[in-house]
């Protein structure tokens, strides 16, 4: 809900709600507002 994955990026885990997460493997780099 209101996730944001980067293009190109591998989501190996859970992703919290309301985060910005981009990388392979993808990692959580901020949380939006």
């Amino acid at each position: 809900k209101g996730t944001v994955i980067g293009a190109g990026s591998i989501v190996t885990k859970s992703i919290p709600e309301f985060s910005v997460a981009c990388g392979n493997p993808a990692k959580v780099k901020r949380m939006r507002k």
